[in-house]
Order: C-alpha cells, then sequence, then structure tokens
C-alpha cells in the first residue's frame, strides 16, 4: 500500500515536468547546461528515489542550473548519503558551567 501510494503521489508531481516537456520546451531555444536535462533528471529522479527525496534532488539539481552554476554530466545519485548531526542528548547530560565564575 504504501508504494502505491509513493508511486502516485510521484505520477501526479510528474505532470508539470512532462507538461514542460512536451508544451513549453519546444518553444524554448536550447539552453541546458547539463546533460541529461533537468526535466529528465526529475523524471529519473522521483522513478528511483521516491517523491520526498525526488522533489529534494531534483529542486537542487534547478536552483544548480543557472548561469555560474556547475554543468556537464551530472546524473542521479544512486545513494543519497545523510549528513551527520550530532545528538544533543550527550552534551546536555553534563551541567553547563562558566569556568570565570564562582561554583557553589
Amino acid at each position: 500500500m504504501k508504494g502505491t501510494l509513493a508511486k502516485i503521489f510521484s505520477f501526479l508531481l510528474l505532470i508539470p515536468v512532462w507538461f514542460y516537456r512536451w508544451f513549453i520546451s519546444p518553444w524554448t531555444p536550447p539552453s541546458c547546461r547539463h546533460v541529461p536535462t533537468c526535466s529528465q533528471f526529475a523524471i529519473d529522479a522521483f522513478r528511483m528515489h521516491g517523491p520526498v527525496t525526488g522533489i529534494v534532488i531534483s529542486t537542487g539539481r534547478i536552483l544548480r542550473c543557472r548561469p555560474g552554476g556547475t554543468h556537464g554530466y551530472d546524473p542521479v545519485p544512486w545513494f543519497i548519503f545523510r549528513r551527520y548531526r550530532p545528538d544533543g542528548r550527550l552534551l546536555r547530560s553534563r551541567p553547563r558551567c562558566n569556568r570565570l565564575r564562582e561554583h557553589d
């Protein structure tokens, strides 16, 4: 059931991408900086990683596609690495104190 909902949501999010590819892109001059194009990248990202991660990855790619941005071969990554964020519970266990003040 979860996979079916993800596919339906991905399909709904891909409708604007297909609309752009079929109706807007033929009327604009070719000016893509990346291979594959941003619309193909978005389609691949939604199919490989699902709707939530796909929209994050494709939005990042569209934001990189600007003058002064990146260019060249930029495929959809197979693996998404999340940055390490330290857990605050380890640091909160110790009482905070200022060494310059006197302690009770």
